[in-house]
């Protein structure tokens, strides 16, 4: 099976110098936090493997696999561009993450966008429907007491 690079090696320390990354390494803290979800590397696991295959190619952006419990979960980040019109099969369900929540974002600097350039989604297999649809009001509830997207902690 073969492993790759966690989250936070993909997307947050290769530019951890400007204000992208820090607004990312702060939503994907607060996002497996409130989520209680844990990554798994083996981005080859039949059981990964089964849902990414499903999820429409242009949705396939920045995949991290994810459980929660046992249940396996795949986080897509495409940029909103390049999902619209496309329908989801209907084996997969899937929720979207408020912005104040979802991991990847985007640009973050000087002036940025009222919303960011990805939007976050989470799949799972249809029969895990109602795990997901739980794990949604936990992190909408949540989402309301998140700072802005771009928002970078003082150091």
């Amino acid at each position: 099976m073969s492993n790759r690079a966690d989250y936070a090696t993909r997307y947050i320390k290769p530019i951890s110098l400007t204000d992208e990354p820090k607004a990312r390494a702060r939503r994907w803290g607060s996002f497996l936090e409130i989520s209680g979800l844990s990554e798994c590397l083996g981005i080859n696991n039949p059981e990964f493997r089964a849902i990414i295959n499903k999820i429409p190619i242009n949705y396939r952006d920045h995949v991290t696999c994810l459980y929660l419990g046992k249940t396996p979960l795949v986080l897509v980040e495409p940029y909103e561009s390049r999902t619209a019109g496309t329908l989801i099969p209907d084996d997969l369900f899937a929720i979207d993450i408020d912005a104040s929540l979802a991991p990847y974002g985007g640009f973050v600097g000087i002036d940025p966008p009222i919303k960011p350039d990805t939007i976050s989604y989470l799949f799972c297999n249809k029969i895990s429907a109602c795990k997901l649809q739980k794990l949604k009001k936990i992190l909408d509830q949540a989402a309301a007491n998140q700072p802005d997207w771009s928002h970078i902690d003082e150091e």
